[in-house]
């Protein structure tokens, strides 16, 4: 990404203008089937792209999932998150 893109993705991300959506194949049942998750988020150590839980450095986050088509034994989900916003 060039300079000029990143610094306008940087603004968007600021002024909460981004919107990020993900799909997980996930192997078992999601119960419930939509809901959502409150919980502090951190950078992964040793990982520029990976986040994670984290209760003691993370920034508030919430998330809001739903669970989409099923197929034996798999369930195609959305993932954290439909919608996350940090606090």
């Amino acid at each position: 990404m060039n300079p000029s893109s990143a610094s306008i993705m940087a603004d968007m991300t600021k002024k909460r203008l981004v919107h990020r959506e993900y799909l997980a194949i996930v192997k078992g049942d999601l119960t419930p089937p939509t809901g959502t998750i409150t919980a502090p988020l951190s950078r992964k150590e040793g990982s520029i792209i990976e986040r994670t839980v984290d209760f003691d450095h993370g920034e508030e986050a919430i998330t809001h999932y739903k669970m989409g088509t099923a197929w034996f034994p798999f369930s195609w989900k959305p993932a954290a998150p439909i919608r996350s916003v940090s606090i």
